[in-house]
């Protein structure tokens, strides 16, 4: 793949007009997005509180549940179940679920049994003290924590040609929808800054429908350094900004890195001079962006709808 003048010459004047200027953000400040990252639907699985406090996990020591995190949902937990890639150590069902029958329930209780995993049946009240107002839908189930990679698993993946890369995205349902939206569209991983970003979470997985537990998730120190190492690995990194060209009049690199930036504050200058393209959305509300998700969804879309070069 051969870089055109063109293109040399859309970076640089965008750099130049827009970079020394305050970044505006790609999406809006909409209710969600103003909750602080911690939100209700995630006290429950701070770091300052631990499962050995909930009576659902009476039959555990401290201890046994010093390394474990709970998720909950039919498709996090089927997902969970189904991908094995987390340590399994037990189920918990509401006693109140419906016996009519459910395809992806059932599947859960036939992939219990070739897991060998240990099931209860307890009270629905128990399973909501855990998970706060988040709707569990009848499932709990207790695990280890999902494997995470770092930048040396990164550099060292093989077969990956599209990657999601999150400019300290804080919001955990707002990671979550990313996730779900990279699945559908294909891409290979999800790259996170190390600090000021929304930690992995049962209600990461559940705002994924599931996909989280399928995903692979490199965490980076430096998103900067990281995007350029992926760049002299011949990757090409797409900024996203409102002011950028046109997604639609943009053909995509064989292999690429999306980036997609903070809330609030869209991507960082030094992430976004990594940028071999800046790419936006067209909108018709001239004083007014998108949501993160709703962004990366669109921008995804477009990207792997249209045929590649080089």
């Amino acid at each position: 793949m051969k870089a055109t003048k063109d293109k040399i010459k859309l970076v640089k004047n965008y750099q130049k007009k827009n970079l020394s200027h305050k970044r505006l953000p790609i999406q809006t400040h909409n209710a969600r997005d103003m909750r602080p990252p911690q939100s209700r639907l995630t006290r429950t699985f701070s770091k300052n509180t631990t499962l050995s406090s909930y009576s659902l996990f009476n039959g555990f020591s401290s201890p046994q549940l010093a390394d474990k995190e709970v998720i909950y949902g039919i498709n996090p937990v089927r997902l969970a179940l189904k991908s094995n890639r987390r340590k399994l150590i037990k189920l918990y069902i509401s006693k109140g679920l419906s016996t009519k029958k459910h395809v992806r329930r059932d599947e859960i209780i036939e992939l219990t049994q070739k897991n060998s995993l240990p099931v209860s049946h307890v009270d629905s009240k128990l399973i909501d003290k855990v998970t706060g107002e988040a709707n569990h839908q009848g499932f709990l189930l207790l695990t280890g924590f999902l494997p995470q990679f770092d930048a040396k698993d990164l550099f060292n993946a093989k077969n990956i040609n599209h990657l999601i890369a999150l400019d300290q995205v804080q919001d955990p349902q707002n990671l979550g929808a990313i996730i779900r939206s990279a699945g559908c569209f294909g891409f290979d991983g999800i790259i996170t800054s190390a600090n000021r970003s929304s930690r992995i979470s049962a209600t990461v997985s559940k705002s994924s429908a599931g996909i989280l537990e399928l995903f692979d998730i490199y965490k980076v120190t430096n998103l900067a350094q990281s995007l350029q190492k992926l760049k002299d690995n011949g990757f090409w990194i797409l900024g996203t900004d409102v002011e950028g060209k046109d997604i639609y009049e943009f053909t995509p690199p064989k292999k690429f890195v999306l980036v997609l930036g903070n809330e609030h504050k869209g991507i960082r200058q030094n992430v976004l001079k990594q940028s071999d393209w800046v790419l936006s959305i067209p909108n018709q509300l001239k004083d007014e962006s998108l949501n993160v998700s709703v962004a990366a969804g669109i921008v995804m879309s477009a990207l792997t709808h249209k045929k590649s070069t080089g």
